[in-house]
C-alpha cells in the first residue's frame, strides 16, 4: 500500500514541472495578446528596458502604433513598469507613470497576466526570444538575401520576397473587414527591381 508521505513529494515534483520558475530571464522577451478588439505586444528586455505596442483590431492603423516605453522589473510574481515616454500624434513625450502586472502562470511559452487596470486574465504567447544580433564576418553577397523574410514590426507581420532576378515584393496580412470571420487576407503592398 503506497503511503501518502510517499505521494507528497511525487505531487510536488509534478506540479514543480508544470510550470517555469519565474526569474527575469524566463520572462525575458517579446509577448504577444490578442482579444477580439486589440492586440497587444510587451517586450520585456535583458537589460530592463520596456516597450509596449497596442494595435486596435477595429480600426485601420499604420505602422506607427500606440507605442510606451520604459523600464521593468520583476518583485515577487509582480512585473512593474515605469513608463518614461510614449509616443503622441507625431513626436515622443514623457511620462512618469507605473504599470503593475501580476503573473498568474508561466508555462513555457505561455505567459499569463492580471492588469491593475483591466479585469480578467490575460494568456500572452512569446514571439521570439530577446537575442543579440551579430555583424557579418564577410561582405554579404547576393545569394545571402534570396529568398523570404519575415519581419514582425509594431504588432503586424510582414514578408519581403528577394527574388533571384532582382525583383522583391513586400507582403503583409491585412485584417478581412468584409469577411473577418474567414481571418487575415495576404495582401501585397509593394512590388518591384
Amino acid at each position: 500500500m503506497v503511503r501518502a508521505a510517499n505521494l507528497l513529494p511525487a505531487m510536488g515534483v509534478f506540479v514543480l514541472c508544470g510550470c517555469t520558475k519565474l526569474s527575469e530571464s524566463t520572462l525575458t522577451g517579446t509577448w504577444r495578446a490578442e482579444t477580439t478588439e486589440a492586440v497587444q505586444e510587451l517586450a520585456l528586455r535583458s537589460d530592463h528596458t520596456f516597450t509596449s505596442w497596442l494595435s486596435a483590431k477595429d480600426a485601420l492603423t499604420t505602422p506607427s502604433c500606440p507605442t510606451s516605453a520604459g523600464e521593468w522589473r520583476l518583485q515577487r510574481k509582480n512585473i512593474v513598469v515605469h513608463l518614461t515616454t510614449r509616443i503622441a500624434v507625431d513626436s515622443w513625450e514623457h511620462l512618469n507613470e507605473y504599470l503593475h502586472f501580476t503573473v498568474v502562470q508561466l508555462k513555457g511559452d505561455t505567459m499569463q497576466l492580471t492588469d491593475s487596470k483591466r479585469s480578467g486574465v490575460v494568456t500572452y504567447k512569446r514571439l521570439f526570444p530577446d537575442y543579440i544580433v551579430q555583424s557579418c564576418r564577410r561582405p554579404p553577397v547576393d545569394s545571402d538575401v534570396f529568398g523570404v523574410w519575415r519581419v514582425h514590426y509594431n504588432t503586424h507581420d510582414y514578408e519581403i520576397v528577394l527574388g533571384r532576378d532582382h525583383s522583391f515584393g513586400v507582403f503583409a496580412n491585412m485584417p478581412n473587414w468584409r469577411q473577418p470571420q474567414k481571418g487575415a487576407i495576404r495582401e501585397q503592398l509593394w512590388t518591384g527591381t
